[in-house]
């Protein structure tokens, strides 16, 4: 102690020598009495240490609790005093009214004492003290008492300067008596003024006095510490019990420094009180803070006194040890806070829109202010919580204060400012709440506090469930507020938040599991609020798991809502226990505890003996009790969420069925970990309801979710049988160590699950059992503290019971009764017990053991048994009538064979269900069967050459992606595949697809060849090209690309011939190391030609090697190619011949005349050749060869010569076989031979000629046989004539010439004889053709000559050019129109092989700009429609071409081309249909993506002129042809805009609104002539009512109906046409809405252009394929051909509008309608305003008179969305 300080003594019992004599006391030092107090370091037995005494009051004065009422108390109160003081003072100032002229102040007893420092206490008067304060000082008396729950009220306004503690022994502490007593007994009858006597030194400072111990302290029992208390070393038991008892310490620690706290707290408080309610002092400032804003004034302890107070009333909450505190000190506490927490609730926290500084300020300060109030609920739930059966501290009026403010702060201020955004209109919230972001975080986490604390409250506290709706309803809001989606767009941050989102989850499954009457409600709130659920939290898995990964917050808290209600509550379960109290201090509080201990423990036995009756029927009512309501939980959110899922799609505006993918996503994540046991459960009842879907519901978009969903549960349990071998394995490496009973079990358990795919219920539930294994570990965790592992813990107990139930109820369980009598009794005490110390089953296994044996139990559970009923019910969709449907169960399928492809082993007919789906109509389907196929089939050796098979057949389907798939499928088994035929036909397939009009199917194969041939030899001859390894694979590739090429030459060396071209393309990056490979690929098929047989196969890849790159063939080899020309006695020699001919066209215009002795040889061979050949194709590549020597040998007399003896020839008669022999070879000369710069050396021997051009001379000396009376002369000679006009177009000028072609081109091929037809036929085609090569000839040198040449000297060349070529182009220019005006004619009349020459020579001549674009364009469109492939290809390409080299031209003729492509239609596909089966795909579908390159007004202008078309004026019907004529036309328009592939959402949405525009006007004046004519013939409109006329086209009903007068059939009959294309339009309109899901059409057009997305793609809605509106059309075009049918068109055109203007009435609200008026049948009539002004009724009957009344439920007309329509059915139109 400082110098100056009083001296702190203590009065101590000395202990007697002898048990007989009595204690005496002394006086110590504090430093040395401090050994002896719980203060030291020292653990000191209980006997030893010397209490804490407890400063309070003597008395209590009556409490205020508001600020006006305390102001008004300090008033009165100070008035009071200062009077009672004046009157004390005047009596002892008035000496009259005392008996005594001396004023007798009480003394203090006073006795010398023993002490070991030997002084005496100071007297009064050595103190220096004044006469007045030695009598204040003698007169003041300081009251004490110990902690008791008995303790009476103690004195509010104790004064702690100065105190006198008696400190008795623990064992009997001294209770407080009232202040009136003079004398204060003990428990052992000792009068403490005694004491006071006797032992109270001659101090003046504070003395300790310490009683002596009680009789039966035995002092042999302690250890004698002597000098400084230093701890000794100890045993391993005594450091257990030192620990012990440092807890004890630490927790008395805690309280005293928490009583100080409230000392210094009251004593602040009173300061304030005595200065009339205002801080004055420092020490009162430390604590308290005035609130001057608010209306009723007032004071409230601050934000770090509250802190200080939460954090150490929260540690003595830990400790058990907040009960111990005076009741009337926390009533006192609660006073303080009670204030602030009432003006809690009606703090103004919202956020004002454009605040000033100012009212940001305010704003601000009322945060704060809500702050301090959250915080005083905070404490003054802590409190409660603490005390929670003294019920004098639970108010229900302050937890309703604290319930509503936190209502009023979370609702007013935290959701709105959470939900707050930057990029919203009104973000004035968001920038002020940025403000004060800080504030706004510690208000949010002082919510959550307090919201854990009430819910606290609500569990624990008896009465404290008054709030318990309020506190639930708020949780569940605040699970549902939608946060930012990123930290910039969120005031308070992502994780602020979520972190009390998670608290609000917590908070509602304690209230979950605590009231069972509120379980409905709850799920009830959390139900119907999950469309509220955050936009960002729907997919966000933001509640991590143990392992790491995460799950769906939502998820989380369904399955913790199901696990709890499996929870036993003692509370629950009986009202008669109550809680064991901390022991009391006195005896009567001891007695009274044991009797409850007593109760207590009798209520536990009566419960938790399992013995008192039969264990098996207590069981079954626990499982009752328990299971069966977490079942019900679960049931009733399945129900909720598979029904409310199965009326939306993943695309609609409703989350549920996002949220249950999701959910079942993460059911499945936890399904192995026994943290979440429930997650069978719920996956359980999920997949009972999704069989039940899929085998019952007719909606495809609900079928298709039940199958998505069930594949996924398939591939999960699939999953979960593949990871137990693994498993087993795992255990049984570890167990080869110590060979435990259990793993043994374990492995035992595992074996037979792997044979049998089961285990016996006996087996699962013995005590040895996997049950009984994880019951074990789970229960002996020390782990498992938190809420959600309890309830996992309880969850999974109480499904072991009722296995146990199960298996003993069964017709055999009698025989396991006594086997499973001892697990039963134990689960039934783990069924109850609330705690972890009830006898287990066998030792604790291990955390790998009980993991596998959790594995043993989920599989074994319903759930996983369920997976052959998912796999039969997904392979009974394959036979589904909906493609949709098949298709999602074969992707289903898929997931489960993708982890157990065994499936296919063990059933065999879902094999030939893919196959059979491989081969379906529906393209999807086919796809998703691929993708089965190559995957699990293909690897399969039973299957796989039937698998192979299907692909490759799959890989030419019409459909895109199919044929794609198919083609990647195929590349992955080449790569894989080792047999050269399997790769070799898979080879041949792709080189088919080169020649695929899809340009992208082309590319594709075109890589994939690249990728299968080349690329894997490229690597080789880029490391080692003379490597040993790189000859081996060129070998290879060359004997794998000869026997490619070797079974049809003609069908793949064209295409082999392009892929090289592509491959050794300049432009190419790869070129180069092509090349190289290529140069080593020639060299080695030029060996295979002298190794081996005479074979075609290395001539052939030589041909497609030359053509690509001639500089690839040396000259060396050549020479082993002239033996071939020569010798073609068979076949073979003639085929090799044509090879080594190829061969030699492109490689001799590389060669110089350097090589003129080989050139002269093959000069030689392919003359005499010439004799021998019969067939154009030989006979054309023999003559270009030879032209080509000659171009370089020069020698052209030879050719002369041969050329000569063909003339003399031709005019010698010879006989017709050869004649057509000479002719051919005549024409082939003509074709590739440019004799006429020669023609003097023609005249040199024979002058009589006089030859000025030799062509000339070929036209005369052939044109007589073209009249030839034989025919195949008569082919031959106008074959070879042609050739001629091609070589020198110039001979078209021959008037005969053109004359013999045009005749030839006007046969007519359709008369009656067919040897005529046939005839006539081959003379076309061979007319056709010359045309179509002298065209396409012509249009190859125009693309070449604009690639090679440019500027000026290309320029020049057009302008000028010689002699020769203008005559050329002027001959060909005069018979363009001609040729033009016929191969029109033929193109739109014709279907074969003429049609396709005639289209290629017309789009030729248009390629060229020989024509204008409005004379072909129509004929393009309209053979692009037709369903040949060759003749449709040719049609769009030269569209194409059209459109982009004269785009404006064409704008203004497809309106034209579009009748055009109808009339095609009708006469020659016979079919007025605008789209092809299956498929629907549009017959103008190329023609509009054509279209849609170009910008977006033009298809908006296109699509305007097709809605336009088809306006029909009603005028026009009185012509029935006319009539039916356009009505096709508008069917043609509608069923292809109906199916188009719109490539924006901007001209979709015009089209719509196009449509929508285009009926109303004239559709009201239609309707109300119908309505007019019926009205007409009211009676004859009844029996048509009375038939019940329904379906149009259906006259099964109506045949009376044909004996109607006919002048209503004629006047419906002439209005029905005109209903008939409105009726089509509006179906159209329909079925696009469904289709693309749009509701209003002008709303989206709004929406689209605000988010600036016009131009993406629309987006299908799922499940609508088009097949009803498809059916519709036509019926309504077939109904007009049945002039009863006709009248039903008209009833359902009338009824559509009534319709559409209902629905046009909804959407536009107000409309101007007259009230509704009801007619006598009951039929609703609205009068709607028309645009000429006249009104009109519209019913939805056509009939007048009183209608037959239908059975049953009537239907509900209703306004469907697109989702809803996929759902009930996908194919309904309305």
């Amino acid at each position: 102690m400082q110098s100056g300080h009083s001296q702190i003594l203590v009065n101590v019992p000395l202990t007697p020598s002898s048990k007989t004599q009595p204690y005496t006391m002394t006086t110590l030092s504090a430093d040395k009495a401090l050994q002896f107090t719980p203060f030291t370091t020292c653990l000191l037995p209980v006997h030893d240490r010397i209490s804490i005494p407890e400063v309070c009051r003597a008395q209590e004065n009556g409490k205020v609790s508001k600020a006006g009422e305390r102001r008004d108390a300090q008033t009165i109160f100070h008035e009071q005093s200062v009077a009672q003081v004046k009157n004390h003072l005047g009596l002892l100032l008035n000496k009259e009214a005392l008996s005594t002229g001396v004023i007798n102040f009480r003394k203090p007893p006073t006795r010398p004492i023993h002490s070991d420092a030997g002084k005496q206490e100071d007297s009064p008067a050595d103190l220096g003290l004044s006469k007045l304060a030695r009598s204040v000082l003698n007169m003041t008396n300081f009251d004490y008492h110990y902690p008791s729950p008995t303790s009476p009220k103690s004195s509010r306004r104790a004064k702690p300067e100065k105190v006198v503690l008696n400190a008795p022994p623990p064992p009997a502490p001294v209770p407080a008596q009232p202040k009136s007593s003079e004398h204060r007994v003990n428990t052992n009858g000792q009068q403490i003024s005694q004491i006071y006597s006797e032992t109270k030194p001659k101090h003046s400072g504070i003395v300790v006095q310490v009683p002596p111990p009680p009789p039966e302290y035995k002092k042999d029992d302690y250890v004698v510490v002597s000098g400084s208390p230093k701890r000794r070393k100890t045993s391993h038991d005594q450091e257990e019990l030192l620990q012990a008892r440092s807890q004890k310490q630490l927790s008395d620690n805690a309280l005293q420094d928490f009583q100080d706290m409230l000392g210094d707290i009251f004593e602040g408080q009173d300061l304030i009180d005595s200065s009339g309610g205002v801080i004055l002092n420092p020490k009162s400032l430390e604590f308290f803070e005035a609130f001057e804003n608010e209306a009723d004034g007032g004071l409230s302890l601050n934000l770090r006194t509250l802190e200080r107070l939460r954090t150490s009333m929260k540690k003595l909450l830990h400790l058990q040890r907040l009960r111990d505190v005076s009741v009337e000190h926390l009533r006192r506490l609660k006073d303080i806070c009670e204030l602030s927490i009432e003006t809690g609730k009606t703090i103004d926290v919202r956020i004002s829109c454009d605040p000033s500084n100012e009212e940001q300020g305010q704003w601000a300060a009322r945060l704060s202010r809500a702050n301090n109030s959250i915080c005083c609920a905070i404490v003054f739930a802590y409190i409660v919580i603490g005390n929670p059966q003294k019920e004098e501290l639970l108010s229900n009026e302050m937890l309703s204060y604290t319930s509503h403010m936190l209502e009023n702060v979370l609702d007013n201020c935290v959701t709105p400012v959470v939900e707050a955004r930057p990029d919203t209109q009104d973000n004035s919230a968001f920038h002020q709440a940025s403000t004060s972001r800080e504030s706004l975080k510690q208000l949010l986490e002082s919510c959550r506090k307090l919201l854990d604390l009430m819910a606290t409250v609500c569990i624990d506290v008896k009465g404290g469930d008054t709030c318990v709706n309020t506190i639930e309803f708020l949780a569940a809001r605040l699970i549902f507020v939608q946060n930012g989606s990123s930290e910039k767009n969120s005031v308070l941050g992502l994780q602020v938040y979520e972190k009390f989102r998670k608290s609000a989850m917590a908070t509602l499954s304690r209230i979950y599991a605590r009231f069972p009457n509120e379980r409905r409600v709850i799920l009830d709130e959390i139900l119907s609020s999950l469309d509220k659920l955050p936009s960002n939290s729907r997919s966000a898995r933001q509640f991590r798991l143990g392992d790491g990964k995460s799950i769906q917050l939502i998820s989380a808290l369904f399955m913790q809502l199901v696990q709890t209600t499996a929870m036993h509550s003692p509370a629950l379960a009986s009202r008669k226990r109550r809680p064991t109290t901390r022991r009391k201090t006195t005896r009567d509080s001891d007695d009274e505890e044991m009797a409850d201990g007593d109760d207590a423990a009798v209520d536990e036995d009566e419960e938790d003996a399992p013995n008192n009756h039969d264990s098996l029927s207590k069981l079954d009512s626990k499982v009752d009790e328990l299971y069966n309501a977490a079942a019900r939980s679960a049931q009733d959110i399945i129900a909720f969420l598979v029904a409310k899922a199965s009326g939306t799609t993943k695309t609609g505006d409703s989350p549920y069925r996002g949220i249950l993918d999701l959910l079942v996503e993460d059911l499945i994540t936890v399904l192995p970990s026994y943290d979440w046991p429930s997650a069978e459960m719920l996956l359980r009842y999920l997949a009972a309801r999704f069989l039940d879907l899929a085998k019952n519901e007719k909606a495809a978009s609900v079928k298709n979710m039940a199958l998505e969903s069930l594949g996924v549960m398939g591939s999960a349990i699939s999953n979960l049988r593949a990871s137990l071998p693994h498993a087993v394995s795992s255990i049984k490496k570890n167990g080869q160590a110590v060979t435990s009973e259990t793993t043994l079990e374990l492995i035992r358990l595992g074996d037979m699950y792997m044979q049998h795919a089961t285990i016996a219920g006996q087996d699962l539930v013995a005590s040895r059992g996997p049950f009984a294994l994880v019951a074990s570990y789970l229960n002996s965790s020390t782990n498992f503290t938190t809420l959600q592992q309890q309830s996992a813990r309880s969850y999974f107990v109480a499904h072991f019971g009722k296995l146990i139930s199960f298996t003993l109820n069964s017709p055999s369980g009698e025989q396991f009764r006594g086997q499973l009598e001892e697990v039963t009794q134990l689960v039934l005490q783990l069924m109850i017990a609330t705690d972890s110390d009830v006898k287990t089953v066998g030792e604790r296994p291990s955390e790998e053991e009980s993991r596998m044996a959790y594995l043993l139990c989920i599989l074994n559970l319903a759930f996983c048994r369920r997976l052959e009923d998912i796999v039969k019910t997904l392979s009974s969709s394959f036979s589904s009538d909906q493609a949709q449907v098949r298709s999602r169960s074969l992707k289903s399928v898929a997931g489960i064979l993708e982890t157990d492809s065994s499936l296919l082993d063990r059933d065999a007919s879902i094999a030939d269900d893919i196959f059979r789906c491989a081969s379906d109509d529906s393209a999807m389907v086919r796809d998703s069967a691929l993708s089965l196929i190559a995957r699990f089939i293909v690897p399969r050796k039973a299957l796989e050459s039937k698998a192979i098979k299907r692909l490759l057949e799959c890989a030419a389907d019409e459909k895109v992606g199919v044929s794609k798939r198919a083609i990647g499928h195929l590349k992955e088994i080449h790569l894989q595949e080792r047999r050269d035929n399997v790769k070799e036909a898979i080879a041949r397939k792709i080189l088919e697809r080169l020649n695929d009009h899809e340009e992208s199917i082309a590319t594709l194969a075109e890589q994939t060849l690249e990728d299968v041939w080349i690329k894997p030899v490229v690597a080789l001859v880029q490391g080692d090209e003379n490597g040993a390894a790189t000859n081996v694979a060129v070998q290879d590739l060359a004997s794998h690309l000869m026997a490619c090429v070797a079974p049809a030459p003609e069908t793949y060396l064209p295409v082999l011939k392009k892929f090289f071209a592509s491959l050794l393309h300049s432009e190419r990056k790869s070129s180069s190391s092509s090349q190289r490979l290529c140069s080593k690929l020639v060299q080695a098929l030029f060996d295979q030609i002298i190794s081996s047989e005479k074979t075609q196969a290395p001539l052939l890849v030589l041909t497609a090697l030359a053509e690509a790159n001639p500089k690839l063939m040396p000259p060396s080899q050549l020479a082993k190619l002239k033996n071939y020309l020569s010798d073609f006695k068979t076949d073979l020699d003639l085929f090799m011949f044509r090879s080594a001919v190829g061969i030699f066209y492109h490689v001799l215009p590389d060669l110089s005349d350097s090589h003129k002795t080989l050139l002269k040889a093959i000069q030689d061979d392919l003359i005499l050749s010439l004799t021998k050949l019969g067939r154009r194709p030989e006979l054309d590549a023999v003559t270009k060869c030879l032209s080509i020597i000659d171009g370089i040998l020069q020698n052209t007399e030879r050719l002369i010569k041969f050329t000569k003896s063909i003339f003399r020839q031709i005019s010698a008669g010879l006989q017709a076989h050869q004649l057509v022999r000479i002719l051919r070879i005549a024409g082939a000369l003509a074709k590739h031979i440019d004799l006429d710069k020669r023609a003097a050396d023609f005249a040199k021997d024979e002058p009589v000629l006089k030859i000025s051009s030799i062509s000339a001379h070929f036209v005369k000396t052939i044109l007589p046989h073209v009249s030839s009376a034989q025919p195949e002369v008569r082919q031959i000679a106008l074959e070879s004539l042609g050739s001629v006009c091609q070589a020198s177009p110039a001979q078209f000028n021959n008037a005969q010439v053109r004359k013999k072609f045009f005749e030839m081109m006007e046969l007519d091929c359709r008369s009656s004889d067919a040897a005529t037809n046939s005839t006539n036929f081959q003379l076309k085609s061979t007319v056709l053709k010359v045309f179509e090569e002298l065209y396409a000839t012509r249009s190859a040198s125009k693309e070449k000559s604009d690639k090679s040449e440019e500027g000026k000297v290309q320029g020049l060349k057009q302008m000028g050019g010689d002699a020769k070529l203008r005559d050329q182009d002027s001959a060909i220019s005069a018979i363009t129109m001609d040729i033009v005006e016929r191969t029109t004619n033929i193109v739109m009349s014709e279907t074969t092989d003429v049609a396709l020459s005639a289209a290629k020579t017309l789009a030729s001549i248009s390629h060229q700009g020989l024509i204008h674009p409005k004379q072909c364009l129509g004929s393009f469109v309209a053979i692009g429609t037709n369903r040949d492939l060759q003749l449709a290809t040719v049609g769009h390409r030269a569209q194409q071409l059209l459109h982009e080299q004269h785009e404006s031209h064409c704008e203004r003729e497809y309106m034209s081309a579009i009748q055009q492509a109808f009339t095609y239609q009708r006469s020659i596909g016979e079919s007025t249909c605008g789209a092809v089966q299956p498929g629907h795909r549009a017959k103008l579908f190329q023609c509009f993506n054509i279209i849609t390159v170009s910008n977006t007004k033009s298809v908006k202008r296109f699509l305007s002129g097709l809605v336009s078309r088809t306006i029909f004026d009603t005028g026009n019907s009185e012509t029935p042809n006319v009539s039916l004529d356009h009505v096709h036309f508008t069917k043609f328009i509608m069923q292809n805009l109906a199916f188009f592939e719109y490539k924006k959402l901007d001209e979709l949405l015009h089209l719509m609104l196009q449509l929508e525009m285009t009926y109303p006007t004239s559709g009201a004046e239609l309707a109300q002539a119908i309505e007019s004519a019926q009205q007409q013939y009211p009676d004859l409109v009844a029996r048509q009512e009375a038939a019940e006329f329904g379906q149009i086209g259906d006259a099964t009903n109506i045949i009376e109906m044909k004996t109607t007068d006919p002048a209503l059939i004629l006047a419906l009959k002439r209005l029905a046409p005109a209903a008939a294309c409105l009726l089509l339009l509006i179906e159209t309109k329909s079925y696009l809405r469904r289709q693309y899901g749009v509701l209003d059409v002008r709303q989206a057009i709004a929406n689209s252009k605000q988010a600036k997305d016009t131009t993406k793609a629309p987006t299908k809605v799922h499940g609508i394929t088009g097949e009803k509106f498809w059916n519709k059309s036509n019926e309504i075009v077939a109904a007009l051909e049945d002039d009863i049918a006709a009248m039903g068109v008209c009833k359902d055109f009338v009824v559509a509008m009534n319709e559409e203007e209902r629905l046009e009435t909804l959407d536009e609200q107000p409309l101007t309608t007259e009230p509704i008026e009801m007619n006598g049948s009951g039929s609703v009539h609205l009068k709607v305003a028309t645009p000429g002004g006249r009104k009109r009724k519209l019913s939805a009957s056509v009939a007048t008179t009183p209608t037959k009344k239908s059975k049953g439920r009537p239907k509900k007309v209703q306004r469907r969305s697109s989702s809803v329509s996929s759902r009930d059915d996908p194919e309904a139109d309305y």
